[in-house]
C-alpha cells in the first residue's frame, strides 16, 4: 500500500497518490476540521490540514485558512493541466470576516469556500436543538415540542445579541480602527471571564453605541450574525443555553407547567424523561451537539460538493 509518509507529505507527491489511488484529497484549516470532514465524508476522502502538508521545497504550509489558500495556489498550473486533479483535490476555508475587510476569496480552481463564519455556524437551527435534546434525554424528537422548544431556547437570542457585539469588536480590531478587548482567537470561555474588575462581554457591551456606529459604516446589520460571530462561540453558547435549559423543562414537566410525562404523571419525577442521560462538561457540548446532527440540511451543500469528487 502507497503511504504518504513514505512521500514526505509533498503536496505534488499527495497529489501523485490521489491520481494512482483514485482518492480524492481534502485540505482543510485544522485538526477539528480533520475530524468532522472526514464524519461528513463517511470517510470516502482522505482529510489533511494544511499544516502537514509540504511544499515543493519540503516547508509546511501555515495552519489555518491561508495555509490552505496557499496550498491550493500552489497548484492551480497542475489543476489546469490535468484535469483529472480538479475531481480529486479540493481546499476548504471558513467564510469568517474577510468580506468585512473588503478581502474577496481568490477565485482559484479548488477552492471551496463556506457560506458562514465557519462549519459550526450551521448547526444554529431549530432541528439541530430537537437533536441535541434527544439526545442527551430520554425524548424522542418527534415528542420535542414547539412549546418545549421554545423554552429550551431562552436566553438564547439575547446572548446572539451580545456576541454580534463580541464580533463587531472583534471585526473592528481586524480593521485595526482601535484597539480591541477581544479577538477572534479567543476561547468562547474567555469572554465570560474577568479582565481585570468587570468580564470581558461587560466591557465589550460598554462600547454598544461605538460599535453600532461601525456596523453601520460598515453597512453591517444584526442579519450578518451568522458572518460576523465566530462559529465556535456561537455553537458553544447554543450548546450551553439549551444543555442548561433542559433542567428547566424537567422542572416544568414535574410541575405540571407543562404536559407531563408518564413518570411525573404518577409521582416519580426521579424518572422524568427529560432528565439528562449524562453530564457534559464544558469541553464536550459543542462536540457532542455537532456529532448528533450530521444530517443537519445546512451543512448538505457542503456534503455534495465533497461528494462530486471522484474520478
Amino acid at each position: 500500500m502507497i503511504l504518504e509518509q513514505d512521500f514526505g507529505y509533498k503536496i505534488s507527491e499527495m497529489l501523485a497518490i490521489a491520481v494512482m489511488m483514485e482518492e480524492p484529497l481534502l485540505i482543510v484549516e485544522g485538526m477539528d476540521d480533520v475530524e468532522f470532514y472526514k464524519k461528513i465524508s463517511r470517510d470516502k476522502v482522505k482529510v489533511r490540514c494544511s499544516e502537514v502538508v509540504k511544499d515543493a521545497n519540503g516547508r509546511p504550509y501555515k495552519p489555518g485558512c491561508d495555509g490552505v489558500i496557499q496550498i491550493v495556489k500552489d497548484v492551480q498550473e497542475e489543476l489546469w493541466r490535468d484535469e483529472r486533479l480538479e475531481k480529486l483535490l479540493l481546499g476548504i476555508v471558513d467564510a469568517d470576516y474577510r468580506r468585512f475587510l473588503g478581502e474577496d476569496y481568490p477565485e482559484y480552481k479548488g477552492l471551496f469556500v463556506l457560506k458562514y463564519y465557519s462549519y459550526e455556524s450551521h448547526f444554529f437551527t431549530d432541528a439541530s436543538i430537537r437533536n441535541f435534546i434527544s439526545a442527551v434525554t430520554s425524548v424522542r424528537n418527534s415528542e420535542i415540542t414547539d412549546e418545549i422548544l421554545v423554552i429550551a431556547k431562552q436566553g438564547i437570542e439575547a446572548t446572539t445579541r451580545d456576541l454580534y457585539y463580541v464580533g463587531l469588536e472583534a471585526l473592528r480590531g481586524k480593521k485595526k480602527e482601535q484597539e480591541s478587548i477581544v479577538s477572534y482567537d479567543m476561547k468562547p470561555e474567555a469572554i465570560y471571564e474577568k479582565n481585570g474588575s468587570t468580564a470581558v462581554i461587560e466591557q465589550v457591551l460598554a462600547r454598544k453605541e461605538q460599535l453600532d456606529n461601525f456596523a453601520e459604516r460598515n453597512r453591517i446589520t444584526f442579519d450578518d450574525h451568522l458572518y460576523i460571530i465566530r462559529g465556535k462561540w456561537l455553537l458553544y453558547m447554543v450548546a450551553k443555553s439549551v444543555y442548561d435549559n433542559i433542567g428547566k423543562i424537567k422542572e416544568q414537566c414535574g410541575e405540571a407547567v407543562i404536559e407531563q410525562c408518564d413518570f411525573c404523571r404518577q409521582g416519580m419525577k426521579e424518572k422524568c424523561v427529560w432528565g439528562k442521560k449524562m453530564e457534559l462538561k464544558r469541553g464536550q457540548l459543542v462536540h457532542y451537539f455537532i456529532y448528533n446532527n450530521l444530517m443537519e440540511p445546512e451543512i448538505d451543500y457542503v456534503k455534495e460538493k465533497i461528494s462530486a469528487l471522484g474520478m
